[in-house]
Formats: structure tokens, C-alpha cells, sequence
């Protein structure tokens, strides 16, 4: 393995560039947060947040299909 493949190769995968990872990776692990806290506020508050858990999930999933992914849904 060359020095820093280790590092990049994720980024050539996804076609990406570093701060390109760094602004999409931060945003979504932001809706993870907070989808999971609504979650949790609909756990103990069932009235409220009634779909705010599975609603980020499909959303994550839907923005979340990449050449990466295919990739490994066709190894499958």
C-alpha cells in the first residue's frame, strides 16, 4: 500500500474531494444528531417527533446512494 492510500482511497471512491467529505460528512452526522434526538424526545414524549426518527433514516438513505455504495451492492 503506498504512504496516504489509506487516506485517500475512500476520497477517489466516492469521487471527492477532502473538504467536499468533510462539509457532507458533517452535515449529515448533524441530521443524525438531531433525528436521534428527536427520537429520543419521542420516546418519552410520544406526541411529539412522531416521525422524526425514520424520516432522517430514509432521508440519509435516499442522499446516500453513491458510485461507492453500488460498488458494494453489487459485490453482493
Amino acid at each position: 500500500m503506498k504512504r496516504g492510500n489509506f487516506f485517500t482511497a475512500h476520497l477517489r471512491a466516492i469521487n471527492k474531494s477532502y473538504f467536499q467529505h468533510l462539509k457532507d460528512a458533517m452535515i449529515y452526522g448533524l441530521r443524525m444528531i438531531i433525528g436521534g434526538i428527536g427520537a429520543m424526545i419521542h420516546a418519552i414524549f410520544p406526541f411529539l417527533f412522531d416521525t422524526v426518527g425514520s424520516s432522517t433514516v430514509n432521508e440519509l438513505y435516499k442522499k446516500n446512494i453513491n458510485p461507492l455504495n453500488r460498488d458494494i451492492d453489487t459485490k453482493s
